[in-house]
Parts: structure tokens; C-alpha cells; sequence
């Protein structure tokens, strides 16, 4: 599920994204963010189904192999670890998944090429290899096998990443959530798990949810009352020569001290200084640093930050 830095990535891309457009309706730029944030369940989906798709078409490989060929069944155990491994017999049976799979207008079933990439990289690698010496085959075996394809060999792949990026723009931003969601969703899959097995939700609670619309809202609605609160503090800085990204993150956490009693202050800095390592240059870390914590000392000597609640303890 998303985290909030996840969350705080996804708003601050939407109100540049708003920023540089130059359109005014709020309502409907929260409504696309929030449609941005949806499609993470949709790649999260894709790449479950990724994972199944790929034995698949080993499947359909060896089947039609054993119909033109007599192979010897020593030969045929070994090419079935994949083509039919439990744990994906039994991912592929989950009704939640299904029905997900159903809503989507996307999927593998016609990327032959993509699929043939995998399945080619999974039989060479030595991951395979040293699976395929086993003595024994159990869903547990199995289930190890997949989830270790799936981390070493899935989720890093080029080709995987160029489709994905061609689908969806940002979902390449969106690869680690997803691979993560998918990941765990992976771990608890076991033998006697029930076909109608939930899986990850995208947010944690509505509370999450709200953070989001709220942040979103409260940043576009207040930005030039938190610019001057932060071009105060730039004493020698016109706020048009701030990057605007950097200026967008400061405005944010500006914002989260101001009208989010229940997130510390420090939480708020911290975040947005990780942001910036992913989305500014070097430089902007610091600068971020210390025009935040000059804000946040004199809004607190001026009893303007007002915080309480859980999170505080």
C-alpha cells in the first residue's frame, strides 16, 4: 500500500503539474490526481498477473513440445518447474485478482514478446538452474522459486519498464509501490489460502485518502500566502529564481505545519528533504533544510503552528 511519502510524491507531481498548466479549476486537477493515484492498483494488478502470464506461455511451450516430441519424463519433470508451478496455479485461482484482471482494458495476453523475453531470461539464469537440481518440488519450493524470479529477475527488467512507461507515463515512477505491493502480496499466498483471498488495498485507511485531497487543495488554494511566508525567510531570493519544484516541496511543508495538527513538524522537514533527494538537484537538500527550519522556529516563537494528536506522542 502507499505510503505517504508515496502520497506527498503524487501531490506535489500534481501541483506542478497544475502550476505549469496554468488552469484554474482545483476540483478537476484533484480529481486527475486522484484518478494518477488509482492507476498504482491497476500496475500492482498487471504485475500479478505478469507473474502467472509467464508460466503460462512456458506452459504452452512445453505442452505443444510434448505433443510433437516423446520426451523421457526425467526431462519433462524438469521443464514443468515453471510451466506448472503450484504457487502460480494457485495465484492464477484467486477470484479478487480475477475480477481485477477483468476490469482492466490492459494486460499480457497479447505481449508475446515480452512474456518470450522473460521466460528466456528466467531458463538461463542460475536461479533456475539451481532450482531445476532439486530433489523435491513443494508449493513452498515453489513458492520461494517465483517470488525470487519475481524480485531478481521481474521487476528489474528493461523491457518490462520500457512496456509499462509506454502504458502509462507515470507509472515508471509509480515501478517501486507496485513491485512492493506486489511483493508482499506474494509472501502470503500459501497452500491453503482461500480463493477469495483479498489483496492489498492501495491506501492504508480514508485517512490516508483525505491527506491527499487535503494537501493537494490546501497547497494550491494557500501558495501565495505560504510563497511570502517562504520568501521572507529567503532574504537576497526572488521566489521566481527558486526551482519550482523546490519551491512547490517547501510551500507543502509549509503547509503540513500549518494545517496538519496531528503530523510532527520534524516528520513534515524529514519527508520533503527525501523528496528532494529523488527530485531536485544536491544542492536543493540544503537549502530546502534550512529555509524550512527557519520557518518552522519562527512560526513556532509566533504560536502559529498548533499541533496535537497521536502523532505527537
Amino acid at each position: 500500500m502507499l505510503t505517504r511519502r508515496h502520497i506527498r510524491a503524487k501531490v506535489m507531481q500534481s501541483v506542478y503539474a497544475f502550476v505549469q498548466s496554468g488552469r484554474d479549476n482545483v476540483e478537476t486537477e484533484q480529481k486527475n490526481m486522484l484518478t494518477s493515484i488509482d492507476k498504482i492498483y491497476d500496475l500492482y494488478i498487471l504485475m500479478l498477473n505478469l507473474l502467472i502470464e509467464v508460466a503460462e506461455w512456458d506452459k504452452a511451450i512445453v505442452e505443444n513440445r510434448n505433443r510433437r516430441l516423446n520426451i523421457p519424463e526425467e526431462e519433462l519433470a524438469l521443464s514443468e518447474v515453471l510451466a506448472y508451478n503450484r504457487f502460480t496455479v494457485k495465484l492464477s485461482q484467486n477470484k479478487t485478482l480475477l475480477t481485477a484482471t477483468e476490469d482492466m482494458r490492459i494486460g499480457w495476453s497479447d505481449k508475446d514478446e515480452y512474456l518470450q523475453i522473460l521466460v528466456k531470461e528466467i531458463k538461463e539464469s542460475e536461479l533456475f538452474k539451481r532450482y531445476q537440481k532439486r530433489d523435491k518440488y513443494t508449493f513452498k519450493s515453489d513458492k520461494n522459486f517465483m517470488i525470487d524470479v519475481f524480485k531478481d529477475i521481474i521487476a528489474p527488467n528493461e523491457k518490462i519498464h520500457e512496456y509499462i512507461e509506454g502504458e502509462n507515463i507515470s507509472w515508471l515512477g509509480d515501478m517501486s509501490v507496485a513491485n512492493s505491493m506486489t511483493h508482499k502480496t506474494l509472501t502470503h499466498v500459501f497452500e491453503d489460502s482461500s480463493d477469495d483471498e483479498t489483496l492489498m488495498s492501495l491506501y492504508k485507511d480514508n485517512e490516508d485518502k483525505e491527506f491527499a485531497k487535503s494537501l493537494f487543495v490546501k497547497t494550491v488554494m494557500k501558495s501565495e500566502e505560504l510563497t511570502k511566508l517562504i520568501s521572507e525567510k529567503t532574504p537576497g531570493w526572488d521566489s521566481d529564481r527558486i526551482a519550482q519544484l523546490d519551491l512547490i516541496m517547501m510551500q507543502m511543508a509549509v503547509c503540513e505545519f500549518l494545517n496538519f495538527p496531528s503530523i510532527p513538524t520534524k516528520v513534515s522537514i524529514n519527508e520533503y528533504l527525501e523528496l528532494s533527494k529523488d527530485f531536485s538537484t544536491p544542492k536543493s537538500k540544503v537549502f530546502i533544510n534550512g529555509v524550512l527550519d527557519k520557518l518552522w522556529r519562527d512560526l513556532d516563537r509566533e504560536n502559529a503552528i498548533k499541533k496535537s494528536g497521536r502523532g505527537l506522542v
